[in-house]
């Protein structure tokens, strides 16, 4: 079981009325947990990067709908951040980030010419 509490929650077993502690963002090589092993590091790692190598490689959304774009968004900038070293995990997210910009900057320019401004 693990013992590291994430983020700004309370002690399950705090006495009532106990104060809630921002504990922040943390990496898990910052927690109180046994680190994951290098091959678990290189599958993440691998996901990520050929994630980001098909939205640079994609001249539109790749993804079947925009819930599925959103999905694939929150889960490569969630394990980027989790699992790989802080440095890595930025790089990697930024320059996926800008290809989701890019891509979605391509679908609102489809949409709008097919069925007219987005925002009148």
């Amino acid at each position: 079981m693990c013992s590291a509490r994430l983020g700004n929650q309370l002690d399950l077993f705090a006495p009532a009325g106990g104060e809630r502690v921002d504990h922040g963002p943390r990496h898990w090589s910052e927690q109180e947990i046994e680190p994951p092993d290098e091959a678990f590091i290189q599958r993440i790692r691998d996901e990520v990067t050929s994630t980001l190598a098909l939205a640079q490689a994609s001249a539109r959304l790749p993804w079947r709908n925009l819930e599925q774009c959103m999905l694939t968004d929150m889960r490569i900038r969630s394990i980027a951040r989790s699992w790989l070293p802080p440095e890595e995990a930025e790089r990697l997210t930024a320059a996926f980030a800008v290809e989701m910009q890019r891509l979605y900057t391509i679908r609102d320019a489809e949409y709008e010419a097919e069925h007219g401004p987005l925002l009148d």
